[in-house]
């Protein structure tokens, strides 16, 4: 991904908004796409971190990987309590901010749906534990007063064959009406990268795969939110 200087100077020089990519819903591909979407834009020159608050811990142990392969470093924190992750969002910083939840409830990942300024929500739709999953999600919204107005809803695990998206869009659009104009499809590419712990867009190829140009489209859409 390529980024003009005006670009990368404006967002380097802001004050970082908190963006969490994700809910409480496990198994929706949040991690992946936090990391993918951290990697573009650390090679392309954006100041970016991230915490990783999902017990799983998937980006901050694939940056471990990353370093003892000597491939770009992204600054990943592990986050562990409530006052942490306050320390964290408070600690000056310019650029961009990426929160990893975990799929669950706890109080950590209540504060930080509260914390965040902008909420990407990837949702893939047309399966009952996705249905369950959000009427538990909507209901942690109604208890700690988060607004619908921050989120942003990310299609995601698309199959690639499927066109007419309007079916997934209205199981959801009833409350979150708000869509970002990437849709993220499934792809064999992210499982073959992540076995390496790098990124779709650090694939090297003559023709580049539909999954990189979708990550750096994610990522432009995600500059914007930012102010770019």
């Amino acid at each position: 991904m390529k980024l003009t200087k005006k670009t990368t100077d404006l967002i380097n020089g802001k004050t970082a908004e908190p963006i969490i990519i994700g809910w409480t819903k496990g198994g929706i591909g949040k991690s992946l796409i936090t990391l993918n979407a951290a990697i573009a834009l650390h090679n392309a020159g954006i100041n970016v971190r991230v915490a990783d608050i999902d017990f799983q811990q998937t980006v901050y142990l694939t940056n471990i990987i990353r370093q003892k392969k000597e491939l770009a470093a992204l600054n990943v924190t592990s986050i562990k309590s409530e006052q942490q992750l306050r320390d964290f969002i408070n600690e000056e910083f310019q650029g961009l901010t990426l929160i990893d939840i975990g799929g669950f409830d706890t109080p950590l990942n209540r504060l930080a749906l509260k914390l965040a300024k902008h909420i990407i929500l990837p949702f893939k739709g047309g399966a009952m534990v996705d249905d369950l999953g959000m009427l538990s999600f909507k209901k942690i919204l109604n208890e700690e007063g988060i607004s619908r107005d921050k989120f942003k809803v990310l299609l995601n695990q698309v199959h690639p064959r499927k066109t007419n998206l309007e079916p997934i869009k209205n199981e959801i659009k009833k409350d979150f009406p708000n869509f970002m104009n990437t849709v993220i499809h499934t792809s064999i590419e992210y499982d073959k990268q992540s076995k390496f712990a790098k990124g779709v867009t650090e694939i090297k190829a003559k023709v580049e795969p539909k999954s990189k140009l979708e990550i750096e489209a994610l990522c432009q859409e995600i500059l914007t939110i930012q102010g770019a």
